[in-house]
């Protein structure tokens, strides 16, 4: 559920987007991540509990991911969609009332799409943040 957050906040969030977007604009095959963060460790049980929390949610959706649209995962078509990323996370910075929501949304679904190789997610998200 979208809740208000302090000014500033949103900029936790979209930095990441813009490293990991930044790797695939510059055709970086692995994640180049501090020393610092790589050293750090999640516990099994806190990973258990989360995938046993998705689970249910995550098969029920399964029916509807398929891989598609195999033109959107060639190393160009994949630089344009870190781009576009870096793009609506600059948006995503912006104090421009009432535009977070379709925005995260957004590169939510191209996320979601690069994750699971489905260029329909791809698309839907390009077009969310399009009449976002």
């Amino acid at each position: 559920f979208p809740i208000p957050l302090p000014p500033g906040m949103s900029v936790l969030g979209t930095i990441p987007c813009i490293l990991v977007a930044g790797h695939l604009v510059f055709g970086k095959k692995e994640l180049m991540l501090p020393k610092k963060l790589l050293s750090v460790s999640i516990k099994k049980n806190f990973l258990i509990k989360i995938t046993d929390a998705f689970h249910h949610s995550l098969f029920k959706f399964s029916k509807v991911f398929k891989k598609r649209m195999p033109i959107l995962f060639t190393d160009s078509s994949l630089r344009l969609i870190g781009a576009y990323i870096i793009f609506m996370s600059i948006v995503l910075l912006l104090p421009i009332p009432f535009t977070n929501l379709a925005v995260g949304m957004s590169i939510v679904l191209v996320a979601l799409g690069l994750l699971i190789e489905d260029g329909l997610f791809i698309i839907l998200g390009f077009v969310w943040g399009f009449f976002g």
